[in-house]
């Protein structure tokens, strides 16, 4: 609750003292994406003012974007920021990250083997949120592999210098689709909500398949914009 100011000697209405209050909270960074938000009942009985003023501030949080309100649990905090790359970074997205200024993580999820490959799961986030989850097949060298992609910068060159086989080629495709309920789940987003998926294939001077990646990037949060 001490996030939100309130002078009843001033003449800009209760309601618009609480939403810009909420607002700056969330700017500076004192209230974040899932925080919980004080009840109606909660912030007239504080302030001393009528709960239809308080829910009058909440409808426009709501409104903004800056809200969500669920029945039976309550008001939370909806703000992520939106992170814009140039669209040259559609394929080396964590180091562009690093470039800008992000905190940038690679967490490794899982790890499982087949007969020809390894495969992991990783999710990457910037600044604590997550925009990309990312599964991996490794068909040659997979534990340096394994090694480079949880350490690397996001370019497929680090995998060239672990390979002891000449990448020749890389393949990428680009999809858009609605997210599923994994997909929903890892991003911390809604179903079917706007994702980007790319498939990338690496091959090298003898056509041998080296490693394929699936990617699935929150089209929501993450924006690629061309650069003039």
């Amino acid at each position: 609750m001490l996030f939100i100011k309130m002078d009843k000697r001033l003449r800009l209405p209760y309601y618009r003292q609480i939403v810009d209050s909420i607002e700056k909270a969330i700017r500076d960074g004192l209230l974040k994406d899932g925080d919980v938000l004080p009840k109606n009942k909660e912030i007239a009985s504080y302030f001393g003012i009528s709960e239809i003023v308080a829910r009058q501030a909440y409808d426009a949080l709501e409104t903004k974007g800056l809200i969500e309100r669920i029945q039976g649990k309550g008001t939370y905090v909806k703000y992520r920021p939106v992170i814009t790359l140039p669209l040259r970074s559609l394929y080396d997205t964590a180091s562009m990250f690093i470039k800008l200024g992000y905190n940038y993580d690679r967490a490794l999820k899982m790890i499982d083997e087949t007969n020809d490959s390894i495969i992991i799961r990783t999710v990457d986030s910037a600044d604590g949120y997550p925009v990309a989850h990312q599964t991996w097949w490794l068909y040659h060298n997979p534990e340096l592999l394994l090694e480079a992609i949880q350490e690397q910068d996001g370019t497929f060159e680090v995998y060239q210098s672990v390979m002891d086989r000449p990448i020749n080629r890389l393949e990428n495709k680009l999809f858009a689709r609605s997210a599923d309920n994994v997909d929903a789940m890892i991003l911390g987003i809604k179903e079917k909500t706007p994702v980007y998926f790319i498939r990338s294939l690496v091959y090298d001077v003898d056509d041998n398949l080296l490693l394929k990646a699936e990617s699935v990037f929150t089209a929501e949060y993450l924006k690629f914009e061309v650069e003039e």
